[in-house]
Formats: C-alpha cells, structure tokens, sequence
C-alpha cells in the first residue's frame, strides 16, 4: 500500500485533536463527546489492537509517513463478505489534494483483494458533497436514504447509504 499504512499507538497525539474538533465529527459520525488521553488509548487497544478480523482500520499517510487521516473497513462480515467503510481526512493541509481519493482506492481494493468481501457500504451525511461526489466516482451507488437519522448542528439531517460491488469494482488509474 502506498497512501495507508498501519495506525500507530504515536499517531494518537495527532488523532485526538481531531475526534474531538466538533465540525469534523459531525461529518464523521464520531464520538460525540470529549476524548481524553486514557480513553484514545482505550480505543486503540479495542479498535486496532484487538479488533482484527472485525475491523481494520490504517493511517492515510502524508509524503512523510506522518498521520493525514484515518480508513477503515469496519463490521467486516466474513460469512456474509461485506463491510461499512469509513474515511476521513483530519490534517487541514492535506485536503482537496486527492489523498482521500487514493485511500479510498487502496482501501477498496484491500476489502475486495484482500478479505474477499462482495459488497462495501457506507453512510454519508447527505449535506457533505464533496463526500459524496467522491464516492460517486469511485464506483459507489445510492441504495437509500434514512430520513431524519443524524442529529447535527441542532437540526436532523438524512443519510444516504451508498455501496459498491466487487464485481462493478474496477480500480481507477490516478
């Protein structure tokens, strides 16, 4: 893999500023309340730790291997082959230069290659184009919308489901 890599216990210095910027979990569907220390760690113990074969999650990785975001494949379902994904840019300085893009690639590819799941889905806050347009390009379809299901910036907001199939998977040269 070029853009991720694993996540690293140091990589939590990074990743905790940004579970607990608000605008960022709101988009996310982050946990929606203060992050201390002891409890980030408590995360990576269970999440990265742990976790495998139910979760994988990596690092986005800047040109020089510091943290940029995090990608995950998570409720992986290996008699059903499916997985939710999730990914999220958190360094300011690293959005809107196709990072994402490339981790969303790498990601897909490792669920479809790699664990040999059929199907990926995800859920999307509805409000966050740039997200959705992403998806879309990659392969992505809507499936349906849960109406009213977040609850964000003091109003309700829908959610779209979207998916990809492995058989309509094919990688995007970059």
């Amino acid at each position: 893999m070029i853009i991720l890599r694993p996540l690293e216990r140091s990589d939590l210095l990074t990743l905790r500023p940004w579970r607990n910027n608000r605008k960022l979990r709101n988009q996310t569907h982050g946990f929606r309340f203060p992050v201390s220390e002891d409890m980030e760690q408590i995360w990576f113990e269970k999440n990265v730790l742990e976790a495998p074969p139910h979760k994988a999650i990596f690092a986005i990785q800047h040109e020089d291997n510091s943290l940029a975001g995090l990608a995950q494949l998570d409720g992986i379902d290996l008699v059903h082959r499916n997985a939710r994904l999730g990914i999220f840019i958190g360094a300011e300085t690293a959005r809107g230069k196709g990072l994402g893009k490339k981790a969303l690639i790498e990601l897909i590819d490792f669920g479809f290659a790699d664990l040999n799941l059929v199907k990926i889905y995800l859920y999307v806050n509805i409000s966050n184009t740039n997200a959705i347009r992403l998806y879309e390009q990659t392969g992505f379809v809507t499936e349906g919308t849960l109406k009213s299901h977040y609850f964000v910036n003091n109003s309700w907001e829908d959610l779209l489901i979207m998916s990809i199939f492995q058989e309509n998977w094919q990688p995007l040269q970059d």
